[in-house]
């Protein structure tokens, strides 16, 4: 089930938004806001409880949301915003020149077939990938592949890093990487990247969402900046 926060400045905007979200039985909660300021506010306290924000670009006069996009952007990385806009001349191209790249463009009046296109894209993102299990110390335990930001070889070890932590493994880089979802990527010979947690690619390396630095072989940098742009695609 999906929760939804929808911001625009037009209540009636919000309540036609609102109706068309209530047509899919997927959708759990539907938040409306008209202040932005109120919905990056409650991102801050619990960004966990959204599962997408639908949000207007043009809010009042010579106004945008794309600074309080790059704020929930700040706060929650991973949080899908799709834009709506009346005006789809105006900032179609504009929207892929900011810090943050939208999860979707949808322009008004709202297409409810377009939504659940939308809908059935964050359905699918939503499906949990099964654990990633090993043996730590006599231990078996499990992590979440969402959790994960990147798997280290190192001295004939895996160091497998999350954002809370890391876990030393006693096994192949490459006996772990058959146990992956296919939103990992080898970017090195010591190393796999979760394509979820990259915030952009450089020469020669990947910025994960945490700011770690992931070096990228050059024997590998075309195949991983095509699996990425492939993977962004996929998820627009």
């Amino acid at each position: 089930m999906l929760n939804i926060a929808v911001c625009d400045d037009n209540p009636a905007a919000l309540q036609e938004m609102e109706s068309l979200l209530k047509r899919d039985d997927r959708v759990e909660t539907i938040m409306l806001y008209e202040e932005p300021e109120a919905l990056c506010a409650d991102v801050r306290r619990e960004w966990s409880r959204f599962d997408a924000v639908l949000m207007d670009i043009e809010l009042g006069e010579d106004k945008t949301s794309f600074p309080y996009v790059q704020a929930i952007s700040n706060v929650a990385p991973e949080l899908p915003v799709i834009y709506v806009t009346g005006y789809n001349d105006r900032y179609a191209q504009l929207v892929f020149l900011t810090d943050t790249a939208p999860a979707g463009y949808i322009t008004k009046p709202v297409s409810e077939s377009i939504l659940r296109q939308y809908l059935d894209r964050l359905v699918d993102k939503s499906r949990v990938a099964p654990a990633l299990t090993f043996s730590q110390r006599g231990k078996e335990l499990s992590v979440s592949p969402e959790q994960i930001l990147y798997l280290e070889s190192r001295n004939h070890a895996v160091v497998i890093r999350t954002g809370d932590g890391e876990f030393l493994v006693y096994e192949k880089l490459s006996t772990l990487s058959d146990r992956l979802p296919t939103f990992f990527i080898q970017c090195h010979k010591s190393f796999i990247v979760n394509m979820k947690k990259i915030a952009r690619l450089d020469t020669g390396r990947a910025i994960l969402s945490d700011r770690s630095v992931i070096p990228i072989s050059k024997s590998r940098q075309q195949e991983t900046r095509r699996a990425f742009l492939q993977y962004v695609w996929q998820t627009l």
